[in-house]
């Protein structure tokens, strides 16, 4: 078994309790780089990570449920799937960071889910679907290193400012990762201009012969109409 990391080698210098745990918050954002800095700047991003991965697909639910004519039950199963794997993964983490530390407990929180974010995009099935909520929701389990890490860095004097902005800055992970699914639809849907269907949008202008002149009505003026447009 390994303990965890410890900063001791800071231990009593300017800055370091007895410890060697950081005394103020402030050489997180500037300074030269140190463990306790290290550790922090990782213990957020990776916590980032891991909503950005077990969110992502209530953004995209609506392209999931069409690709895979999933109904509104089977969205709320997959829902309580995706729970259930953060809890499932939270009984075993603790005792997994006892003994090998929060680092390594990271790690597997990363490592084991990966796959499972890589097989979302092959999913056809709605079992496929269930499956991969299931595993990849496992890495919320990151919370519990994440705070462990931090607290094992900073002194009892501001490891709570430390934790609190580690934990929020990780859950902006779900907020990013909305906003840019959401640009990202929003551009792709602007550069096909042409609906699911397949036909031409309704507002484009009916054609009429070479040396005529332009037509009083535009397809949607035609469809209110009653007339349906005539397409190329």
């Amino acid at each position: 078994a390994r303990s965890p990391p410890s900063p001791g080698g800071y231990a009593n210098t300017p800055g370091y309790d007895s410890e060697g745990k950081a005394l103020s918050i402030k050489r997180a954002f500037w300074g030269r780089a140190t463990p306790h800095t290290v550790a922090f700047h990782l213990a957020w991003l990776s916590f980032m990570v891991t909503f950005w991965s077990s969110f992502a697909p209530a953004a995209l639910i609506t392209s999931i449920k069409n690709d895979l004519k999933l109904t509104k039950a089977q969205i709320a199963d997959a829902n309580v799937a995706a729970v259930c794997g953060g809890v499932v993964a939270r009984l075993f983490i603790g005792k997994f960071m006892d003994s090998w530390g929060p680092r390594y407990a990271f790690m597997l929180c990363l490592w084991a889910t990966a796959p499972a974010v890589f097989a979302m995009s092959k999913v056809t099935s709605f079992a496929g679907y269930v499956a991969c909520r299931f595993c990849i929701a496992m890495s919320l389990a990151a919370v519990i290193p994440c705070i462990q890490w931090t607290t094992n860095m900073y002194n009892v004097g501001v490891v709570g400012t430390a934790n609190a902005i580690v934990g929020g800055w990780g859950n902006l992970g779900e907020k990013e990762r909305e906003e840019r699914q959401q640009g990202a639809q929003r551009t792709r849907a602007a550069a096909s201009p042409r609906p699911a269907a397949g036909r031409p949008p309704a507002s484009r202008p009916l054609p009429r012969a070479p040396g005529s002149s332009p037509p009083a009505a535009t397809a949607a003026e035609a469809l209110r109409g009653g007339r349906g447009p005539v397409w190329p």
